[in-house]
């Protein structure tokens, strides 16, 4: 490859001479152009939510954490799945994923 420095110009040489009038000029005119903005915010209902969600989710997974079955309530199903008369409970299922416990 070949660089030749023939093809470049000097920018620096076609620039007028600053002074303090001219730099006061091209100030006022940075300040009068228009530029585009990206503003990234989250909305204050957004982060309620959110953190209403994450306190929500803490709680049922507590709860759910603290919650054990007995040790005749699981005798009992072993005992059930052994002799093939274990039957799922779907409706009871439905109602604790929905947090009704309504069964």
């Amino acid at each position: 490859m070949k660089i030749s420095l023939n093809n470049i110009s000097n920018y620096h040489l076609e620039l007028p001479p600053v002074n303090k009038a001219t730099a006061k000029a091209t100030n006022t005119e940075k300040a009068n152009r228009n530029y585009d903005a990206i503003i990234i915010q989250s909305d204050s209902r957004q982060i309620a939510e959110k953190t209403f969600s994450s306190s929500l989710a803490r709680a049922v997974s507590g709860e759910v954490r603290n919650t054990q079955a007995s040790e005749e309530k699981i005798q009992t199903i072993k005992n059930q799945i052994d002799s093939g008369t274990y039957r799922i409970q779907f409706e009871e299922i439905a109602s604790r994923m929905m947090l009704s416990r309504e069964v």
